[in-house]
């Protein structure tokens, strides 16, 4: 027997059966999708039409979202949104709609959204969304997505905004998503004001089931959210009253081994900042919260869900018998809460600080739930500050003045007049705060240091008496 010949005829079969086993798979991919989304709250959708074809299918989806569902202020009234979403896709191994290529499946949806065209304006045969899917013959599939240029105006309000449009793209590969976005401009201008956000930079890469995800399974992943510029101009006054250079903010998420605790450490930088003429520089924030219980998050993830757009009140008694019942599930992996950088260049000088503190111990809850003492004898904290002493003065002012703001006596004084009296009263107070080793003066640079274990205080060396 001739082997080639056989070979090729194989391949022919396999050329011609393929399709139509794929296209079989992509509605049945379809449907879930639908189930899925349907599972959302104030999301609902449906399968219009499908065409299953054997190389090629389209299809319909009807797609509407109620706002009402994610607010439990009946005051607020929100248009709900609606779009027919339009889906084709080429059934591999061989693509012969459109273009010819090779892959198991290329879908691609798009949309009009017709029912926001009275409000926005974008090019008129183009679609306000597009999301390209492809899957290739080795498992590996590409994503490509954007959302068009539009314009939106106000005439009420004279407003306008302007939106340069959306391009994202990423791989999907042995269940690990990489994916990345980007904006080049957004403005909103009025009379009396201008806003101008810079080029936004998004990336994401995470493990599992994107849907999943969204349905509020915890996945270890990374994000990462860089804005270029951000611009806030008084037209009346022809003055900047906000403008902010390279923010970048970086989210880590991860799972233990066990998959049992869940960590997330949050990074967020400014490299130059000006409010109102006030002008600081490399401004720092890291935030860790580790040893959460990944079963709690998924229980909250569920109520909330079941609590979507229900009387606020009701919903609150509900969180409220949730946290009583579960509570003890979150504290007992000794929860940790970390700062592990603050700091940032001032006018008046640096500053920077640090945080470690946990939640120790705990096999019972208390009889009542804000008992003081119990919270003191479970809580690890270590805290360390150090800034020049014109930065403690600053503090110590703005302290002040939001005392007198708040004052009944003094709260119609002229905010220059409260803020002399603060100026005058915060030497004073700074020097006390010297004398008793509340901070150190370590040439110039003001340090404390603060920590708390097994109920005992000390603040720079020194024990603290505590009430409880």
């Amino acid at each position: 027997m001739n082997k080639i010949p056989f070979a090729i005829a194989v391949i022919a079969a396999a050329t011609i059966i393929a399709p139509k086993i794929v296209s079989t798979q992509v509605t049945q991919s379809l449907e879930n999708v639908v189930e899925r989304v349907n599972d959302f709250p104030g999301y609902q959708a449906s399968i219009q039409s499908i065409d299953e074809g054997w190389f090629s299918s389209s299809a319909k989806i009807n797609l509407s979202l109620n706002p009402a569902a994610f607010s439990q202020d009946n005051e607020i009234a929100l248009d709900a949104f609606q779009a027919v979403l339009h889906f084709e896709s080429a059934h591999g191994p061989v693509f012969f709609k459109d273009k010819l290529g090779m892959g198991w499946v290329d879908w691609k949806i798009t949309s009009n959204t017709e029912s926001i065209r009275n409000k926005l304006e974008w090019p008129e045969n183009e679609p306000f969304y597009q999301l390209s899917y492809v899957t290739g013959i080795l498992g590996t599939s590409s994503i490509d997505d954007s959302i068009t240029a539009f314009s939106y105006m106000q005439p009420e309000d004279n407003v306008e905004v302007q939106f340069s449009g959306y391009q994202g793209s990423g791989t999907y590969s042995n269940s690990v998503l990489d994916y990345s976005g980007q904006i080049a401009q957004v403005t909103v201008n009025s009379k009396e004001a201008n806003f101008t956000m810079g080029k936004t930079r998004f990336d994401l890469a995470m493990q599992g089931d994107f849907l999943k995800a969204l349905e509020g399974e915890f996945n270890p992943s990374q994000v990462e959210i860089e804005v270029s510029s951000v611009a806030v101009r008084d037209n009346l006054n022809s003055e900047t009253m906000f403008d902010l250079e390279s923010l970048l903010i970086t989210v880590d998420s991860a799972l233990n081994e066990q998959q049992t605790l869940v960590s997330m450490h949050q990074n967020m930088a400014i490299s130059r900042m000006n409010m109102q003429g006030y002008e600081m520089s490399d401004l720092k924030l890291n935030v860790e919260v580790n040893n959460l219980s990944a079963q709690f998050l998924r229980d909250y993830q569920k109520i909330t869900k079941e609590l979507a757009g229900t009387d606020q009140s009701l919903a609150q008694q509900q969180l409220a018998l949730f946290a009583e019942q579960n509570m003890l599930s979150l504290l007992t992996p000794e929860p940790q809460l970390n700062i592990t950088a603050l700091s940032g260049t001032l006018p008046e000088g640096d500053f920077t600080g640090t945080l470690n503190s946990a939640i120790v111990g705990v096999t019972d809850l208390p009889a009542i739930a804000d008992d003081p003492a119990f919270w003191i004898a479970h809580i690890n904290a270590d805290a360390k500050i150090k800034m020049d002493k014109e930065v403690l003065q600053l503090l110590v002012i703005k302290y002040f003045e939001a005392q007198l703001a708040a004052n009944p006596q003094t709260a119609e004084m002229e905010p220059e007049q409260i803020t002399q009296i603060a100026q005058q009263q915060a030497p004073i107070f700074v020097e006390t705060l010297l004398q008793q080793q509340v901070v150190i003066d370590e040439n110039g640079k003001i340090t404390s240091a603060f920590t708390l274990k097994d109920g005992q205080a000390i603040l720079n060396t020194n024990p603290v008496p505590l009430p409880y």
